[in-house]
Parts: structure tokens; sequence; C-alpha cells
């Protein structure tokens, strides 16, 4: 299903990372796999880390990278507030830009693709994915979920390399049954962890342990809920379809049009 090289990278790196994070990671290899770029790439990631799975991912393929973070956090190399209109001190010439599950905490989607925009020459690449399905999480910031159609809408005055929606029915079915993300371990799997279980009991009574004991960690194992629940899952298919009902996440990749 996955290249050798992403099959390392899941194996090495990302057995712990959200698993519809693997699904888009696979679709941008393929993507940038097709293009000419140079294996000296200038890249900008927006409200990320230099460590996000694109990065991991290109370094897997032989790419020198130059990397430069945008975002509110004290580390960022530069204040990017999406927001709000950014006028910076110096221009840029990106190769790539990367912007990962960040457009859905944006309240200001106008000032997000002018901020996309200005940081784009008309070489510049951009992979912007976000989820399609969401749930409320991670703190009291806009949580949103968008489609294909809504990213190609914003997005409608460039040149669309590709756009599209991924997901498989037990990813997307474990997010609203579990109010959760399934790590690749548990999707391939099709059991839960000991977080994954206890976040589902959190949503359902609102009572959390805060670290792991040993009384919970039993509660954890002899428990006949999770049993079910991993056969339900287990039943589930884990491999991407066509139907739109279990899409999970979006994408676009694109070009500035000259």
């Amino acid at each position: 299903m996955y290249s050798e090289e992403l099959n390392n990278l899941i194996k090495n790196n990302l057995y712990n990372t959200n698993f519809g994070r693997i699904l888009l990671l696979n679709r941008f290899e393929n993507i940038i796999t097709s293009l000419t770029l140079s294996k000296k790439l200038e890249l900008a990631v927006i409200g990320g880390s230099k460590l996000e799975p694109e990065i991991l991912l290109l370094n897997n393929l032989g790419y020198s990278i130059n990397i430069t973070t945008f975002g509110i956090e004290d580390e960022d190399d530069v204040y990017l507030d999406l927001n709000k209109i950014n006028k910076f001190q110096r221009d840029f010439n990106f190769d790539l830009l990367i912007c990962g599950q960040v457009i859905e905490h944006i309240w200001n989607i106008e000032n997000f693709v002018k901020n996309i925009f200005g940081l784009m020459n008309n070489s510049t690449y951009s992979f912007i994915h976000c989820p399609k399905s969401n749930i409320h999480h991670g703190h009291t910031y806009y949580s949103s979920g968008y489609s294909k159609e809504f990213l190609m809408k914003i997005f409608e005055n460039t040149e669309i390399i590709s756009c599209g929606e991924l997901g498989t029915p037990r990813l997307y079915t474990s997010i609203h049954l579990l109010k959760d993300w399934l790590t690749t371990r548990e999707a391939i799997s099709g059991k839960i962890n000991f977080r994954t279980w206890y976040s589902f009991m959190w949503n359902l009574k609102n009572k959390k342990p805060k670290k792991i004991k040993y009384i919970s960690f039993l509660i954890y194992k002899l428990s006949l809920k999770r049993l079910l629940i991993n056969k339900f899952l287990n039943w589930l298919d884990n491999e991407e379809n066509e139907d739109k009902l279990v899409k999970s996440e979006s994408y676009i990749f694109f070009k500035r049009n000259k």
C-alpha cells in the first residue's frame, strides 16, 4: 500500500502518529515524486514545527531542506497570526509551503488565504490539509472541518495540482465513536490503547485519569467494553474507498497562477 520510504518512516517514527496524517502523507509523497523539484528545498512551515511528518518524509526521499517556521509560538522563526494581515520585513523565496491541521482553527479565512499567498511566489507549491469531519479538541479556539470543495473554492484562482478527501471506515467511525484520533498502530491493529480508551471514557463520563495508575490500567485490561470496541473496529475496513461518508481528511496541493 505504501512506498518503502513511507513504510520505514511509519515503522521507525510514526506508529504513534494520527493515522489520518499517514493517509495524507501517502498522497503527499505521490504528488511530490511526480514533480520535478530541486533536491535542495526552501521550505515554509505554517503553524507547525520542523518535525512535521512531511519533513521527515522529504528527508527520507533525499531532499536537503532549509526550513522556516511561521506561527504564534515563541520557538517559531517568524511571527505570523493567520487571522490578521501580516507585513514581513523581507521577501521570501520558498519552493514549498506546508500548512497541516491549522486552517480548521482559523476564524478569518479571507486573511488566511491572503497570508498564504503573501508567502508564495509564482514557483511556490503549497500543500494544505485539514480535517473534513472534525470534533472539538485541543483548546477553546474554533475547531471546524472543511471539504475539498471548500478548499477548491478559497484557492480557486490558483493552479490546483491535486485536491481530495481521504479516509477509511475504521478511522472515520473511531473519530466519532471514541471522540479521539486513532494512532497508526491502533488503526492497523484495530486495538485501542490505554490513552484512547480513557479518552472514550472521558468523553462519555468526563472522568479521565490524570496519570496512569495500576488500578486504572487494570480496569482497562479487564474491560469488556474495550474488547467490544476492538471487535467492532476490527470488523470495519481500514482501506481507503470512494465512499464520501467515510472521508475524514481534506487536502489541496496548488501553485500560484502567474
